[in-house]
């Protein structure tokens, strides 16, 4: 535990030092309006993307390289609460106290406690395998009985646009069904697709006008008590959302992903992979 402490200590250190350095080359560099701002913002830059490496490697010891760029957007997201305290701070010493280090000196009290800030919350929101690290596949789905489910297809039973339904989620499928009532869903309008789960898995596909989070939905179902729903999906925006709006239990599972989505699919759950960590930080009340 130490050591990990004065490692973090000095790799705060180096961005620190960093930081402060890029500002003062900008300040010595340009003249222009406005330098102080441009000169903290350039040195914030830096300073973030060297402490992100260091903290990746050398403190979480992360080694996920293909979520680089989402990992670093949740980072970048965290720092801003202690950006906020050392831009606070650096612009209160630089107001107050009329010498030319004094901005300096605020500068790295504000990162200093910035920093202890920041591994906390990185800590616990951004260096994680997946952002569904803490979900479930769906096929550890189990002990569920005399409810309703509506279960989502795509990155739930397969990935994304795909028809092969695995044997042991099939099981798990069949289990469910043994004491509940279910249904698929599903925004995908590949209707051959859906055709074949639907055999494959003989269940309903419910909705084929209307896409989730709609309540819509519902009109094709003969639901009566909202209450013994449960929606079972991977994604917060659409499955969470349907079931926020219905007053419905929802249970997120671990996406299903084959590497072969298009750029499109790869942004939607680029975004909702963000909205879910960024829930995940005020705890909304969807997960």
């Amino acid at each position: 535990m130490i050591k990990l402490i004065l490692k973090y200590i000095a790799f705060a250190l180096i961005a620190t030092f960093a930081n402060i350095s890029m500002q003062y080359a900008v300040l010595h560099g340009y003249t222009g309006p406005h330098g102080l701002l441009l000169a903290m913002f350039c040195g914030t830059l830096v300073g973030l993307v060297i402490k992100y490496i260091l903290d990746k490697k050398f403190i979480f010891y992360f080694k996920n390289k293909k979520a680089d760029f989402f990992h670093f957007t949740i980072y970048s997201f965290t720092g801003v609460f202690t950006t906020l305290i050392f831009w606070g701070t650096e612009l209160l010493f630089n107001r107050l106290l009329r010498f030319e280090s004094a901005k300096y000196i605020g500068a790295f009290i504000g990162l200093s406690i910035g920093y202890i800030i920041k591994y906390q919350l990185d800590k616990r929101f951004v260096f994680t395998e997946y952002s569904g690290v803490e979900l479930s596949e769906f096929e550890d789905v189990k002990d569920i009985e005399g409810m309703t489910m509506i279960i989502d297809i795509d990155g739930t039973l397969v990935a994304d646009n795909q028809s092969n339904v695995s044997l042991k989620t099939r099981e798990t499928i069949e289990s469910l069904k043994e004491s509940n009532t279910v249904y698929l869903c599903t925004n995908s309008r590949n209707h051959k697709r859906n055709a074949e789960i639907e055999r494959a898995l003989n269940l309903k596909i419910v909705s084929a006008h209307h896409k989730k989070p709609s309540r819509k939905i519902l009109k094709e179902m003969d639901i009566k008590d909202h209450e013994r729903l449960v929606i079972i999906g991977d994604k917060v925006l659409t499955d969470g959302l349907f079931a926020k709006r219905i007053g419905a239990r929802f249970i997120m599972v671990k996406r299903k992903i084959s590497g072969k989505e298009g750029i499109h699919i790869k942004a939607i759950n680029y975004i909702d992979d963000l909205f879910y960590n960024f829930a995940r930080l005020f705890k909304n009340r969807f997960l």
